[in-house]
């Protein structure tokens, strides 16, 4: 039986007032475990409630003012994040359930601004994480479509509708951070340093959308018959729609890069079905087609900064040709 929930790095308890006991169904908690796996940044913890027959899992996601994996490493303390992220990526979850559904994204069960704590329903039940399955050399071209309809959804609706999204100046200083030196720096090994800060500027000054910000394997659970949900989207921001596409179709050119014949021709199928649908999903959102065509074209060099970037899941028998495409994607 639990009164409350104790979490790494936090001073004190959550208790378990009656309104987070009725966002838990009223139900009995009888485990908690923090979710380290794929989590550097928040604290997550799986919760598991017993509600009379039925158990249930649902995450508890604390926002802190310093990332959990420089919390466990005792490492980088004075690194330090705007806790108010929480608010950016409530926001963001609210917007996706209504463009993409909501069995796509988690449901916000409980949220204390306070504390900085959400808790989330287990959109990721019944599902596989992507990044293991792609671990197997498990293509899924299935969700190519899916995933293109879904991104071109979110860049289609908010393109040049807005300036900014989140609450915090410190933390979108942060993302900025991620996107022009933390993301860029071992492509700047390969690539004159110049070039890359032009990129950059570029990408600073084109139309804007919401993005999505982490758009990345491990935030996606593939379903049965093509179904996908995604999570973590307090990276969200307002920035080049490309930067999404580029960083999601990375993890796919790796496998193009290291799979066998099967895997290479699934691949290609998978990033094909994924342009053919995001392209068409524009589209309808009446964007035109020089901006449609400029953002493809930024999205094959965001693709080759991040393929250099993921470097250390490629084999090392494969790693001179990964820079390689890298260049290739960058300056073709």
């Amino acid at each position: 039986m639990y009164n409350n929930i104790s979490i790494q790095g936090v001073k004190g308890a959550i208790d378990l007032n009656p309104r987070l006991q009725t966002a838990l169904g009223q139900g009995l908690i009888t485990k908690i475990i923090e979710v380290q796996k794929n989590s550097t940044v928040d604290f997550v913890y799986q919760i598991t409630v017993k509600i009379r027959n039925t158990v249930k899992n649902v995450y508890l996601k604390k926002y802190q003012e310093y990332p959990s994996g420089a919390w466990r490493q005792k490492k980088f303390m004075n690194f330090k994040i705007d806790p108010r992220r929480m608010s950016n990526e409530v926001k963001v979850i609210n917007l996706l359930a209504t463009l993409w559904g909501k069995d796509k994204v988690p449901q916000i069960l409980y949220q204390d601004k306070k504390k900085s704590f959400i808790i989330l329903s287990d959109v990721g039940a019944n599902g596989e994480i992507l990044s293991d399955e792609l671990g197997k050399n498990k293509v899924h071209p299935e969700i190519g479509k899916v995933l293109g309809e879904l991104l071109g959804k979110l860049h289609g609706t908010t393109y040049g509708k807005y300036k900014k999204w989140g609450e915090s100046k410190s933390w979108e200083k942060s993302l900025h951070w991620v996107s022009h030196l933390w993301l860029t720096q071992n492509i700047k090994k390969f690539i004159a340093p110049e070039k890359i800060e032009l990129f950059l500027r570029q990408s600073d000054h084109v139309k804007r959308s919401l993005i999505w910000g982490d758009a990345i394997s491990k935030n996606i659970f593939v379903k049965t018959r093509g179904g996908v949900s995604c999570i973590d989207f307090d990276y969200s921001q307002i920035y080049d729609p490309a930067y999404d596409v580029g960083t999601l179709l990375a993890y796919w050119q790796i496998l193009e890069i290291i799979g066998n014949k099967r895997v290479k021709k699934e691949t290609n199928k998978f990033i094909s079905d994924f342009q053919k649908a995001y392209n068409a999903t524009l589209t309808k959102h009446h964007i035109l087609k020089i901006d449609r065509v400029a953002i493809l074209k930024r999205a094959q060099q965001w693709r080759g900064i991040k393929l250099v970037n993921l470097i250390d899941y490629v084999p090392k028998k494969h790693r001179v040709n990964a820079v390689r495409i890298s260049k290739e994607l960058f300056l073709r």
